[in-house]
């Protein structure tokens, strides 16, 4: 019964998203969202500086929200990018849960600037378990 959308980045692209509301069944543009691969680097600028934009387009319920970045990097962004995320998040009341995977590990930086939770792992599939994920689907 809950709201998703799937929201794919890389450096230089608008981004693609898949809205799934509760109850629809998508199963074939599931498939092809997850078989989508950009084949180049990213900005980790992209979806701190593009969601917003694109906020209104993917129309979720306003209130409680999850965003969850998956990402194997650390954000780079200008301070003006990161401060008007901030902003628009809590305009949007939407809670941003961030997985690191495989990346650095720091103790401050960007990604603790923009989300409400943030965990890292050594890897992510199906067969991951551990506190790391456990704390991330707890907090959802």
């Amino acid at each position: 019964g809950r709201w998703c959308c799937l929201y794919g980045y890389s450096g230089g692209a608008e981004g693609n998203y898949l809205v799934i509301r509760p109850n629809e069944d998508r199963s074939g543009e599931i498939m092809d969202w997850l078989a989508h691969f950009y084949d180049c680097g990213t900005s980790c600028d992209v979806p701190i500086d593009k969601l917003p934009k694109q906020w209104s387009d993917i129309d979720p319920p306003k209130g409680k929200t999850d965003i969850i970045f998956l990402t194997d990097a650390l954000v780079n962004a200008p301070q003006k990018i990161i401060d008007r995320f901030i902003k628009w998040k809590a305009e949007a009341k939407a809670k941003v849960q961030t997985v690191v995977v495989g990346g650095f590990m720091a103790s401050s930086g960007q990604l603790h600037d923009v989300s409400d939770v943030l965990v890292y792992t050594r890897s992510f599939g199906l067969e991951q378990s551990g506190e790391p994920m456990e704390k991330l689907f707890q907090s959802i």
